[in-house]
């Protein structure tokens, strides 16, 4: 047979071309709903051999219970301003707008401080940074016991911010040291559900602790402040001792563990901790990088409803006809679902990674109709429909960030940059930190709500236009493939005839190839 010319190696490619991609998204929009018992942390496919998953796990179980026990704290000291709402308010005589003033002040010092504190992480090692980052927000938050004022108040919950900036994108940047993009939004996932955790046990906890008020004389949301504050300095000093820097100066691995590790790094491209120096080009070229403004927004589209709802939540189910009291304890189903779903989403999305933003715009478009079924609870007037919206639209909007943070890592190579870029990412994100809570205090919950439902529809819009602008990835396999046609690579290819049914199996080949 006569050997085939380039238009028709170029015909031929296009034709598969548009097949592989209808496949795709068929594939992807269809492959999330598949049974949640095919999870696992440690697929066989993400190793090499056996020895590379067993290093992989001891790694995994000694670091991510931990981090996970950091974040926990975090998110407990940050949020327990909405578990105290109620009678904190009454004793300092707080209005709506004063509860969401010193929600917000706290945002304001987290973003000012955010980009410079990542950057300190990695000039000063990250063990160092991060114990003194909790110890000195444990001891604003035990300090808040004291305030007497409004204003105390307002100048607490900014010191708050500005001592807890960093940790969160730090936590993120750190777990770049040690797994490949294949596996960060699962891990991501897991390390960011110690966050719906804390929602969760934390509503128990404000309801214990909450019962000590006149114990001591003090009121029982003073108590909240100071109990909540101390274990979070004790955690501080243990991570000095026990977090490891990077897998090269681990003592707890043996040098040939310590080679495997870094080799998988090295073959994803991913940042590893060794170097501490900053590159001032770096910085400034990661700033103005279009992608990375772009990530940020959406991520911004994902926080503007999730504080919303965290911050003004016991207060919502308040409305829905609970006491306060029990507002407190029934908001802890709604975090253990969001947990339960941000687990599973996170893990159908590293199964995507190569088409992540599809994936995350598809879940913003699930957020937006439940925000809008919520609405349409709450003109029902159905305490139990309302519930049940809050707990759906909650998950889809939690279980956004893993995949998202995922995302913005996988776009940033160098130790720099990634430090730079994700605390760019979470600085701007966090912006919704004080425009949830405005928007709901101000439009009430009915209009607030549908304003939700529309942020997360320009969410959808956004990440559909960045996937179809910097991504690409099904296109850019396959022109991949016709370059090497040109080059006169690509005959052999075509002799062989690589069915149709192999399509899928012959892209993931080439994507592979790519990532080596």
């Amino acid at each position: 047979a006569a050997e085939p010319s380039i238009t028709d190696l170029d015909g031929d490619f296009e034709m598969r071309e548009k097949k592989v991609r209808h496949r795709s998204w068929q594939k992807l929009s269809c492959g999330m709903f598949r049974s949640a018992s095919a999870w696992t942390l440690f697929p066989d496919e993400n190793y090499a051999t056996e020895e590379e998953k067993t290093v992989m796990k001891k790694i995994t179980f000694r670091l991510l219970p931990f981090l996970c026990f950091l974040y926990f704290l975090c998110f407990l000291d940050r949020s327990n301003v909405a578990n105290a709402h109620d009678s904190m308010g009454s004793d300092l005589g707080l209005s709506a707008t004063d509860y969401s003033n010193a929600v917000g002040i706290f945002f304001a010092g987290y973003i000012l401080f955010e980009i410079p504190s990542n950057l300190m992480l990695k000039r000063v090692t990250p063990h160092r940074w991060i114990s003194r980052i909790m110890v000195s927000w444990g001891i604003v938050c035990c300090c808040m016991a004291a305030i007497t004022s409004f204003g105390g108040l307002m100048i607490s919950r900014f010191l708050l911010g500005v001592m807890e900036a960093g940790f969160y994108p730090g936590i993120i940047f750190y777990l770049t040291f040690w797994y490949p993009s294949r596996e960060r939004a699962s891990i991501i996932a897991i390390f960011f559900i110690s966050s719906t955790l804390s929602g969760f046990l934390g509503g128990i906890f404000s309801y214990i602790i909450l019962q000590m008020d006149g114990v001591g004389g003090l009121q029982g949301w003073r108590w909240l402040f100071l109990l909540e504050g101390i274990p979070t300095v004790a955690a501080g000093i243990s991570v000095w001792f026990y977090l490891p820097d990077s897998p090269d100066t681990c003592p707890w691995l043996s040098p040939t563990e310590q080679s495997i590790v870094m080799q998988r790094l090295h073959e994803g491209s991913a940042a590893h901790g060794a170097d501490h120096s900053i590159s001032t080009t770096e910085v400034i070229a990661t700033l103005r990088n279009n992608k990375v403004w772009v990530i940020a927004f959406i991520y911004l589209c994902i926080l503007i409803p999730a504080y919303g709802v965290t911050f003004f939540l016991p207060a919502m189910l308040n409305a829905f006809g609970h006491t306060g009291v029990l507002a407190n304890l029934l908001s802890s189903p709604i975090y253990l679902c969001s947990l339960v779903v941000a687990l599973y989403v996170s893990y159908q999305s590293d199964q995507r990674r190569h088409d992540r933003p599809f994936h995350i715009a598809l879940i913003f478009v699930l957020a937006a109709v439940s925000y809008f079924c919520l609405v349409a609870a709450l003109l029902s007037g159905s305490a139990v429909f309302q519930y049940l919206s809050m707990m759906i639209a909650t998950s889809f909007t939690w279980a956004l960030v893993a995949p998202l943070n995922a995302w913005i890592t996988d776009s940033l190579k160098s130790t720099t940059a990634a430090a730079t870029g994700i605390a760019l990412v979470v600085s701007v994100g966090n912006a919704g930190g004080y425009l949830g809570p405005t928007v709901l205090s101000n439009l009430g919950y009915i209009s607030g709500m549908v304003s939700m439902g529309f942020v997360m529809l320009v969410g959808a819009v956004t990440t559909f236009a960045a996937r179809w602008i910097y991504e690409s990835v099904v296109p850019q396999t396959a022109s991949v493939v016709r370059r090497q046609s040109l080059k006169g690579q690509t005959s052999l290819l075509m002799k062989q005839r690589i069915p149709d049914t192999d399509l899928e199996s012959f892209t993931g080949v080439v994507i592979q190839h790519e990532e080596r």
